[in-house]
């Protein structure tokens, strides 16, 4: 195995075990080379929620990312292509496999010298609108970075942030989320 796929992988464990103890349901990376023995419908993204008591309830669509060389500027600096823009292309993969399965995108994003555990995540801006990670008892320490262009609107914020929601209220709100017209919205301008 590559350093490189030896890293994500790593990252992939490491972004399970943050689920888990979360949620306080199990978490696993998704098989690769066709060794699926979960239902299809719930088994896009690297991660997924294998409790059977709440795989199917489990709202997100998690793509995991490690790349030493994620870089924001190239969001807005405009020289860069949507092939070699990673963060963009990130997001593309992250939101065709969340259309399959009628989940929430959700990206986590690492890059070298990051402290352990942490990562840069990143929704849909009209979730992360719902979520109201800025009030103040969730004590947002890091913020957010919103990034909207004609096809595309995001906040990208740190993990440490995005944990601080107890996963309860958090559930809630995805549920609700699904349910309302913006997310049938972001599925009908995503799906194939």
């Amino acid at each position: 195995m590559t350093n490189s796929k030896r890293k994500g992988a790593k990252n992939e464990r490491g972004v399970s075990h943050l689920f888990a103890d979360w949620t306080g349901y199990e978490f696993a990376r998704t098989p690769q080379s066709g060794g699926l023995h979960w239902q299809k419908k719930i088994t896009t993204g690297d991660i997924v929620c294998i409790d059977e008591k709440h795989m199917a309830e489990f709202t997100l669509s998690i793509e995991c990312k490690f790349h030493e060389d994620l870089d924001f500027s190239h969001l807005i600096d405009g020289t860069m292509g949507k092939n070699t823009n990673k963060i963009i292309h990130f997001w593309d993969q992250c939101t065709t496999d969340s259309v399959k399965v009628k989940k929430i995108p959700c990206l986590f994003m690492r890059r070298n010298g990051m402290k352990a555990d942490s990562h840069f995540v990143a929704i849909p801006t009209m979730f992360y609108t719902l979520l109201a990670l800025d009030k103040p008892e969730y004590g947002m320490k890091y913020g957010v970075v919103f990034y909207s262009s004609k096809s595309l609107k995001l906040a990208i914020m740190n993990s440490e942030d995005f944990f601080d929601i107890p996963y309860d209220e958090f559930h809630k709100i995805a549920q609700a989320f699904k349910a309302n017209y913006l997310f049938k919205k972001l599925v009908k301008k995503h799906g194939k």
